[in-house]
């Protein structure tokens, strides 16, 4: 087992709609509460039987070291994502975690933009909350197709971030059209001038635009990838990604140990393929 990963059986306390696309599963887990970081994951087994038999890797949404609980996000889609909606309150599932690395906050950076869409919602929310809670300024930017993917309210203030939100809609109170979109405005105009870092995780394609912009800017900038992480632990190789060393030379990483956050120069965007 990975170093300060904990495996323990953890009682669902909440399984609940988010929304109208996304559900929030919270877990009586003290120890990997206590001990987890933005950016890091768990895998946690979607019923009591082995079938299906591999745990499922989630981010974590948010954690609460008083309480010992932990948040997870999820949008259901595949078979345990489905199975997992089922789970009732009350019922213990056996979780591994803390797994992977966290996001390392630039020291230097005035403002930190968190980017995310989809269920790559879920890393960059908890660290825009990580971020807020030590006074610097964080503004969360997520896009999506239309008002049916955004978080209810209180959820986004809860982070205690700024956030802005676009929509392919335009919906109300929404930038109409991508995350980029208004990333590119928000560093034009209300970050203009200012040194930004920029934070991003989920689909593949949002996040290769937002490591091309920061490079063209010369801006700090990290990604949370997303890939098949049947094990968690660096064993099955199912969820390598193709990356540059040091030297500029292309390696295979896996995911779940070397990751899942990379600095977004290490990564070989033109190879990689994310899960949405």
């Amino acid at each position: 087992m990975k170093k300060n990963a904990f495996s323990l059986e953890a009682e669902v306390l909440v399984n609940e709609a988010v929304g109208t696309r996304y559900r929030r599963v919270i877990l009586a887990a003290p120890e990997i509460a206590a001990a987890v970081r933005p950016g890091q994951f768990v895998n946690l087994r979607v019923t009591r039987t082995l079938e299906p038999l591999l745990p499922r890797p989630f981010s974590v949404f948010w954690a609460d070291a008083k309480r010992g609980e932990v948040e997870l996000l999820l949008k259901p889609i595949g078979r345990g994502t489905h199975l997992l909606t089922r789970v009732p309150a009350g019922e213990k599932l056996p979780l591994i975690g803390p797994l992977g690395n966290a996001f390392r906050v630039d020291a230097g950076a005035e403002v930190h933009i968190c980017l995310g869409g989809g269920t790559g919602m879920a890393p960059v929310y908890y660290l825009s909350s990580a971020i807020a809670a030590e006074g610097r300024e964080a503004c969360l930017v997520f896009g999506f197709r239309d008002a049916s993917y955004q978080l209810p309210v209180e959820l986004m203030r809860r982070s205690g971030a700024g956030w802005r939100l676009a929509s392919d809609a335009g919906d109300e109170g929404c930038h109409r059209g991508t995350a980029i979109d208004l990333l590119k405005m928000l560093l034009d105009g209300d970050f203009a001038g200012k040194k930004v870092a920029i934070y991003t995780a989920g689909p593949g394609i949002m996040m290769k635009l937002a490591a091309g912009i920061a490079a063209g800017r010369e801006l700090y900038c990290e990604a949370s990838l997303e890939a098949r992480m049947a094990c968690g632990l660096s064993v099955c190789r199912g969820c390598v990604v193709r990356a540059f060393d040091a030297a500029g030379n292309p390696v295979n990483r896996t995911a779940c140990t070397y990751g899942p956050v990379f600095k977004s120069s290490e990564v070989d965007w033109e190879h990689y393929v994310g899960m949405e």
